[in-house]
């Protein structure tokens, strides 16, 4: 009980509390808590050692670049983190080096970092989920959507 409020242990909490409040874990029930520990774990993409999907804001955010506070973490498929970075200054945005209360957005890379503290997380993100969650308006990307939203403007 000590780590329920932490992410990611609090979406597995969550999850499980619910599954239970009938008193039965019918088989979808079954396959979400599954789904959810394999994404926690790692394990879906164990082979191709990507970050997880499991902080990202579902769904994700129409991304306003403009005066806006960025930071970036983990491995770009699109190519080294200062390209990517290049991309958030080219279009107004700025950037932060750490997460803090005042950040808009959260950049996660489709590859994890061997720096993580887990292989498909680090602090940046625990400490982004805690932000968001506590109501800052911060918002945590995907490398994916974010590459879409900056070639779409």
């Amino acid at each position: 009980s000590h780590i329920s409020d932490i992410w990611p242990a609090n979406v597995l909490f969550d999850r499980v509390d619910r599954a239970l409040e009938d008193g039965f874990i019918d088989d979808e029930e079954r396959q979400e808590l599954f789904d959810i520990l394999q994404k926690i774990s790692g394990l879906e993409q164990l082979k191709e050692n990507r970050s997880s999907g499991l902080p990202l804001d579902d769904p994700q955010p129409k991304i306003k670049f403009s005066g806006h506070l960025f930071c970036v973490t983990g491995k770009f498929a699109y190519g080294p983190r200062a390209e990517v970075e290049k991309l958030i200054i080219e279009r107004g945005g700025n950037l932060a080096s750490n997460v803090t209360k005042n950040l808009d957005y959260l950049v996660i890379g489709v590859f994890s970092s061997r720096d993580w503290i887990s292989s498909t997380y680090g602090r940046k993100i625990e400490k982004a989920v805690e932000y968001r969650d506590s109501g800052t308006g911060l918002k945590i990307i995907s490398e994916d959507h974010f590459i879409n939203s900056v070639f779409a403007s």
